[in-house]
């Protein structure tokens, strides 16, 4: 990996496969390969860069942006806060959610000992909120202490954010960092904690702190999700202001499975949510079909 980016270093603690190819570093997340950087340090790829990598890694696809800072709209894009902000950009009910979540709640930065005793526990009372999700979804605790090793070697790099109701964890995010600004790329709540209103204080409480008192250039919660469906950043949108920040999506494929996606294209619209229920590989087939819809509409637009 790159001597200066120190977030592959931890990626690659964490037990992520990364890959440093012409001064490029990826990684892989979801069986796929991605630039290791957030939105708006991705360096410059070209096509040829990624097809070679394609070789080295042996994933059947690799995908990367361009374009942060675009204000053109389009298909594809991240889910940012700039600064400042205030509790007053907040409508009324909002505000007086935050205020009971704060009376309720403390929010803070987690230490790694506070996290390896309890973020575990947070995660498997959080998973029992989504229907279709279980315990599948819960980190191995093997996994998390993993994670939680490498944060501890790229303390700039990696912190946590909790809320307590008194000495008890309900709620986290981790919070990935560099050159001053911030992605949330995972939060969990307890189902009970929602009810003091812990999605409110523990979103207040880090971007007061990233936007206002570090002076961060934006914060994210990450890009448009077509697999999982959430309400998180409709919830961002419509509660705290955030906004799309629209990029150029780009993807190349390992020649077989191009091929694949290229046959199953034309049958995209067949893949319906009551069969994708039933057939579970059909979600993540129908995610894949969707994500090349977006590339081939970048395509037409050049």
């Amino acid at each position: 990996m790159s001597q200066n980016n120190a977030y592959a270093g931890f990626l690659a603690a964490a037990g992520h496969q990364v890959v440093q190819m012409e001064g490029v570093d990826w990684y892989a997340y979801q069986g796929f390969m991605m630039p290791a950087y957030l939105p708006h340090a991705v360096p410059e790829i070209t096509a040829a860069q990624a097809r070679r990598l394609l070789k080295v890694a042996r994933r059947p696809f690799v995908r990367w942006t361009q374009g942060f800072g675009s204000t053109e709209p389009g298909p594809w894009w991240f889910v940012i806060r700039r600064g400042p902000y205030s509790l007053q950009q907040c409508s009324a009910n909002t505000r007086s959610k935050i205020r009971r979540g704060l009376k309720r709640l403390t929010v803070r930065r987690a230490s790694l000992a506070e996290m390896r005793e309890q973020g575990h526990a947070v995660c498997v009372k959080a998973a029992a909120r989504y229907d279709n999700a279980g315990v599948s979804s819960v980190p191995h605790h093997d996994d998390l202490a993993r994670r939680l090793e490498a944060a501890a070697a790229y303390p700039d790099v990696v912190e946590y954010y909790a809320a307590f109701q008194g000495e008890r964890m309900v709620a986290f995010s981790e919070n990935h960092l560099q050159t001053k600004a911030a992605f949330w790329e995972n939060i969990w709540y307890e189902p009970e904690s929602l009810c003091d209103y812990a999605s409110y204080a523990l979103t207040h409480a880090m971007l007061d702190d990233y936007l206002n008192a570090r002076g961060f250039n934006y914060v994210t919660d990450g890009s448009r999700s077509i697999y999982h469906q959430t309400r998180v950043q409709h919830f961002f949108i419509d509660t705290f202001g955030f906004t799309h920040q629209f990029v150029r999506l780009h993807v190349a494929y390992a020649p077989v499975f191009g091929r694949l996606v290229g046959c199953a294209y034309p049958f995209r619209g067949r893949i319906t949510e009551r069969a994708s229920a039933r057939f579970p590989v059909l979600k993540k087939v129908g995610a894949l079909l969707a994500q090349e819809d977006v590339r081939r509409s970048f395509r037409m637009a050049q």
